[in-house]
This record gives structure tokens, C-alpha cells and sequence, in this order.
């Protein structure tokens, strides 16, 4: 049955290319997958990095008007007046949570009228705080405070503080305030939240000194968002990140600090699952703005796309397979026919001698039945 043999053959050869080329659509849409989503990824922490390092410039040029104006207001009632030009900034600003303006002792000697004044600590005595307004005094730049959790607003809060010098550029005191990072930049905290099967992103800034979290978004569990903002990022996942960069970048985390674009590697996340990371350095503020994506969402587009591949491969070879049964059907009824027209007289419909001639070695032997023959 040489033709029969044939005709399977091509279907197998057909199966066998049709398999290769699955496997090789199924790794090419992989390697579309991750390049997409690291180009994603790095254009949602650019835009980050530039909206954190924006509000921040417009909070610090907020910070230091404020404080040359208190300074330079002298007069009787000033005092009032102060608490009443802070309060009205409070109510258009949302994202503020109060101000004080401190001397360089750490006691706060004037702010909005929301804050207990007596019973406020002295930043530079408090050890939360310590560090952050010895820096303030230190530097000419706005500096961020170690962000902590506020159970009366259910949410995270910033402190920042802005050295305040008088016109002869002395040092008189330091402006603080507290900003609300969910109110300050909204629509960032929810990218990625918005739609139940959209990519679920994570924006997230840390010190660079310290390695503390100054602000995470998409954690709706209040106390997973306490812990995160309490403890700082252990060594061993920094060296993580460190030899992850090396590996797959051959930078590390002391030339990322002086490269301008984000970039963008693999690495397990805090529970061990492997996740894609973009970095980028916002230098000012000496601090990281990361952005990250489960790689199991990009497992489950995989997935997604391969059973749509092998549906349409199976729809395509089942077909494939019906046909060639059909041709090979039609084949074997052709031959048949050919074979019972040779076999037989064409006008009296009886055997002829082609068929006595094949039929020989099965009647003539040793167990073979008696038969006659007649002409």
C-alpha cells in the first residue's frame, strides 16, 4: 500500500512541522511578552520618578516661601496671621497634613492650627526624626523624613522638612510639614488597580540612606502597609538586587545612582516569587523610585495566548486529519474497484484467470479443500 503509506507519511511530516512551529510561536510570544512589559514597565517609572521628583520640587518651593514669609513677618499679630495663611493652604491642598516652623533647637514654635504646639516633640531630640531635621539644617535641598503610619488617617504620612535662611542666607529655622503620598499623586496610586485584569504594577520609593519605604501603593492590607513602612528593606535582598543588576546588566547599584533612565531586571520579590523591577535614581532627593510586575501575570498572558495557539493548531490538524483520511478513504474504494474489474469478465461478471492466478497459493496446499474448476 505504498501510496496509503505515503499519504500518512505527509501528515506526519505536516504534525511534526506544525508542533515546531507551535513551540517556536509559543517562545517568540514569550520574548514579545517580557520585552512589552519591561517597556512598560520603564515608562510607568519614568513617569513616576519625574511625577515624585515634580510634587516634591513644588512642595519644597511651597516649604521655603512659607518659612522666608513667617521669618520676615515681624509685626504684632503675626503670630495669627501666620496660623490663619497656613490653615487656608491646608484646605486647598488636600494633601498636606499640617505645617510648623522650628528653630534650630527642634522645638516647633509656630504652625497650623490643627497641631497641638505643647504637645508636639522636639524634632531634634525625637529619634524618628532626629536624623531628618539634622539634615535639613545640614543642607540647602528639601529633605524627607522617614515616612510613618498614622492610625487617626488610616494612612501613610511624609514628613518634610526645608532649612529656612533669612536675607543675609544664616540659617534662622526649619519648616516641616507632612504630606498624605495617596492624596499627592492619586492617579499613580491607582494605576494598575483600575482594571481587574490589568497589569497589577507596583510603585514604590525608598531612601537611599537607609533603605526605609517612603511610600508603596496597591496595598489595601493597613497592617502589611505598616510593617512594609516600619522595617527597612533587609541587606540580603539589596545584595539581591545588586547581584540581579550585575548579572543581567553588568551595572551596579553605585553606577545606577548616576544613570539617568530607569532600567529594567528580574528578581524574587519579598515572597520568594520572581518579579520584573524597573530603577531609576532621583539624585536630589537621594532616593529610589522602583516600579515592578509579578512575572506570574506575565506567565498568565502566556498561558492565555498558548491555549489560543493549540485550539486553533488542534481545530487545523483535526480537519487536517479528517481530510486525509477521506483522500485515503476514496484511495483504497478506487483500488478495490480497480482490483474486483481485473479480477473478473467484464461481460458475464465471473472470475477470470487473472483471479485464478492470485487465488492459487491459497486454495492449492496441504490443508486446502477440495475444489473443481470448470472452463
Amino acid at each position: 500500500m505504498p501510496f496509503k503509506k505515503n499519504i500518512w507519511l505527509i501528515y506526519n511530516v505536516f504534525l511534526v512541522l506544525g508542533l515546531v512551529y507551535l513551540v517556536a510561536t509559543a517562545y517568540s510570544r514569550w520574548e514579545e511578552i517580557k520585552s512589552d512589559s519591561a517597556i512598560e514597565l520603564a515608562y510607568l517609572n519614568r513617569i513616576f520618578a519625574s511625577s515624585v521628583t515634580s510634587n516634591f520640587n513644588q512642595q519644597e518651593i511651597m516649604l521655603d516661601l512659607l518659612g522666608r514669609q513667617i521669618i520676615a513677618d515681624k509685626s504684632a499679630g503675626s503670630i495669627a496671621r501666620t496660623q490663619r495663611l497656613l490653615d487656608n493652604i491646608l484646605q486647598q491642598n488636600k494633601s498636606l497634613l499640617g505645617f510648623g516652623l522650628a528653630n534650630l533647637e527642634g522645638k516647633i514654635t509656630v504652625g497650623s492650627s490643627n497641631l497641638d504646639l505643647s504637645k508636639m516633640p522636639n524634632l531634634r531630640q525625637q529619634e524618628n526624626s532626629r536624623e531628618s531635621f539634622t539634615r535639613a539644617i545640614q543642607l540647602e535641598r528639601m529633605v524627607l523624613g522617614r515616612t510613618y503610619f498614622l492610625p487617626a488617617l488610616g494612612d501613610l504620612v511624609i514628613p518634610i522638612r526645608k532649612g529656612i535662611r533669612d536675607a543675609d542666607g544664616q540659617l534662622v529655622g526649619v519648616m516641616t510639614a507632612g504630606i498624605k503620598p495617596r492624596e499627592l499623586m492619586p492617579r499613580l496610586d491607582l494605576m494598575g488597580h483600575e482594571k481587574a485584569d490589568g497589569p497589577p504594577y507596583q510603585l514604590k520609593i525608598f531612601h537611599d540612606r537607609d533603605f526605609y519605604y517612603a511610600y508603596a501603593s496597591g496595598i489595601a492590607d493597613k497592617a502589611l502597609l505598616r510593617q512594609l513602612i516600619d522595617e527597612p528593606i533587609p541587606r540580603q535582598r539589596i545584595e539581591m538586587f545588586d547581584k540581579s543588576v550585575r548579572d543581567q546588566l553588568g551595572l551596579s547599584l553605585e553606577e545606577l545612582r548616576n544613570h539617568a533612565h530607569p532600567v529594567v531586571f528580574s528578581t524574587a520579590d519579598n515572597n520568594g516569587n520572581m518579579s520584573l523591577y524597573s530603577l531609576v535614581y532621583l539624585p536630589k532627593y537621594r532616593m529610589w523610585s522602583c516600579s515592578l510586575l509579578p512575572r506570574a501575570f506575565l506567565l498568565d498572558q502566556l498561558i492565555k495566548s498558548v491555549i489560543f495557539y493549540l485550539v486553533t493548531f488542534l481545530i487545523i490538524y483535526a480537519l487536517a486529519f479528517l481530510m486525509f483520511r477521506r483522500i485515503d478513504m476514496f484511495e483504497q474504494s478506487s483500488r478495490r474497484q480497480l482490483v474486483k474489474q481485473a479480477n473478473q469478465d467484464f461481460l458475464t461478471g465471473l472470475k477470470n484467470r487473472q483471479f485464478l492466478r492470485f487465488a492459487e497459493s491459497r486454495w492449492i496446499n496441504k490443508r486446502g479443500r477440495p475444489f473443481s474448476v470448470f472452463f
